[in-house]
């Protein structure tokens, strides 16, 4: 990635949205996930850069994509930060090929690493200023992501049978990750600058959810709460990409304070079970559904219908629903005239 092209997305990424009404994005998006009726739904569009909030993690993944363009060709081994060995793949997420605590036996030599924050790097806190100044809804990410980094770290079966076969050293394994996460949480709100943060914690498959609900709430739960109100005590909100079939995790969700859900599998569950059981409840920011978006050629039409049944479900409630692109297009094979018509669709006054 080029100096310009750099320049060139931070500009856009920077550049105001129409609101109607006095006010900013970022009363627009605080409105909607408070349930304060927003005067249009807050959106996040990346074909063209169009936002009603300031994602940290578009800048990290721009950057990662510009990183392993230059210096890891195609096929190349490596080790990551976190001594995870892969192999560089087309796209942003590398084939991990070796796990480094497949035995957690190993957890007492292993070398946890510096967790990047705002104050680390110069150029992400200057973002972080000039977001706060254009009035966005400034984002921040989280580098750690508890639950997908065991199964980074360990592999999926020790991640799932771990806690019954070694279970003090994997609940030592969620403490130290938990602490990383904390203190990106504190370094967060010490600038003062950041509404919300964002964690990647996919705990469903395609049919239900990856473990019982009873191990989450005894290994994951908790630790997520000390998120969550580790935030809530910085006036941040907590913001759970989650994908897959989650609809008996969302209302443990509502429990703990979870304050946006992040849906790219929304038609999964389907918008009026998610109306049904959860409208009013908790707020969505959704993109549309990936797997039926790219399984066949939509039409325009076709796209127009998906978003508008959406909305009819779930825009009722004074707030609750906030739309977006999904963010690696190029990862699912979603088409740039695809891309287009979301953002016409989403971006039209109507919504």
């Amino acid at each position: 990635m080029s100096g310009d092209e750099d320049a060139s997305w931070l500009r856009q990424a920077l550049t105001p949205l129409p609101l109607d009404a006095s006010g900013s994005s970022r009363d627009l998006v605080c409105s909607s996930i408070n349930f304060e009726r927003p005067e249009r739904l807050p959106y996040s569009l990346i074909n063209p850069v169009r936002s009603d909030f300031f994602e940290l993690a578009s800048l990290v993944w721009r950057e990662r994509y510009a990183q392993q363009k230059n210096l890891k060709p195609k096929g190349e081994v490596y080790y990551d930060e976190w001594n995870i060995k892969r192999e560089r793949v087309e796209g942003l997420f590398d084939l991990v090929i070796e796990y480094p605590l497949s035995d957690l036996a190993k957890l007492d030599g292993y070398a946890f690493p510096q967790i990047p924050c705002p104050e680390i790097s110069t150029k992400h806190s200057q973002a972080i200023s000039q977001a706060f100044e254009a009035e966005k809804y400034v984002l921040g990410y989280d580098a750690v992501n508890l639950y997908d980094r065991v199964v980074s770290l360990a592999g999926l079966q020790t991640a799932l049978l771990g806690p019954h076969q070694s279970r003090l050293l994997f609940e030592s394994l969620l403490d130290e990750l938990t602490a990383l996460t904390l203190t990106q949480i504190e370094h967060y709100g010490r600038t003062g600058k950041v509404q919300g943060f964002m964690t990647w914690q996919d705990f469903g498959s395609q049919k239900s959810l990856v473990m019982s609900l009873r191990d989450f709430r005894r290994f994951y739960r908790p630790r997520i709460q000390q998120m969550i109100d580790a935030l809530h005590a910085q006036d941040m909100h907590f913001i759970w990409h989650c994908c897959g079939a989650i609809a008996d995790l969302i209302p443990e969700m509502i429990e703990m304070g979870v304050d946006v859900v992040q849906l790219d599998q929304a038609r999964l569950i389907g918008y009026d079970e998610l109306s049904r059981r959860f409208g009013g409840k908790i707020c969505f920011w959704n993109a549309l559904d990936t797997l039926w978006v790219t399984q066949a050629e939509r039409t325009d039409k076709e796209i127009s219908t998906e978003l508008s049944s959406m909305r009819e479900a779930l825009d009722r409630f004074g707030g609750g629903l906030m739309l977006r692109h999904y963010p690696q297009p190029e990862d699912i094979g979603l088409s740039v005239h695809v891309q287009d018509v979301i953002a016409e669709q989403v971006s039209c006054p109507q919504y």
